[in-house]
């Protein structure tokens, strides 16, 4: 029976870990594909490109702000406001930078709860499939009753994602070719410092 037992076991953490490993394997499949046609996306958002410095995207920013595209909010926050459908929705922003070039940049929407969040995501959706067409559905690693949305088109993964704050509904725009070396890159320093540890053992 123990042995029984331990060989169940080791079948459920191997399916739960093949799960997990899975779980995005179409939506890789389909980068993998676009890459080969060569083709990029540059432009992000309002000019702002993938490949930007940080000082360059908050220079943009400013510009934007000066130009009234784009408004200063509370606590110095740059801010956006947009048309979703009928609403007017304001919309903060998230930038993330790999060697100090832009590879990921974020809307996020704001909802006064999160079922006005749920909402806005679903209005977010039905722009996204005008200009995409369908997108692939995978359950949610927040609350697998819940669903993400992910278009890859080019370079670009656009993801919509079960809303990770409660009034907030991010849409965020990633280079997945820069973000891939990125975590190739963390991966192997993770690997030479693990070699290093043990070499002091």
């Amino acid at each position: 029976m123990r042995k029984l037992a331990v060989i169940l076991l080791s079948a459920l953490v191997f399916m739960m870990c093949t799960e997990k490993k899975g779980r995005l394997h179409e939506v890789e499949l389909k980068q993998a594909e676009e890459m080969k046609s060569g083709v990029r996306v540059e432009n992000v958002f309002l000019d702002l490109k993938y490949g930007l410095s940080q000082s360059a995207v908050f220079s943009r920013f400013r510009q934007l702000a000066y130009q009234g595209v784009i408004d200063l909010g509370k606590g110095s926050v740059f801010e956006y406001t947009m048309k979703l459908d009928t609403q007017t929705v304001k919309a903060g922003f998230h930038t993330e930078f790999y060697h100090d070039s832009l590879y990921s940049f974020s809307l996020l929407l704001k909802g006064k709860n999160e079922a006005e969040a749920e909402t806005l995501r679903q209005l977010m959706l039905k722009e996204l499939k005008m200009k995409f067409g369908e997108p692939f559905v995978i359950p949610s690693e927040e609350d697998t009753t819940k669903r993400d949305f992910y278009f890859v088109k080019d370079n670009q993964r656009i993801e919509l994602l079960y809303p990770f704050q409660a009034r907030k509904c991010a849409v965020t725009y990633v280079d997945y070719p820069m973000e891939t070396r990125m975590i190739q890159e963390e991966m192997r320093l993770e690997k030479e410092a693990r070699k290093k540890n043990n070499q002091k053992k």
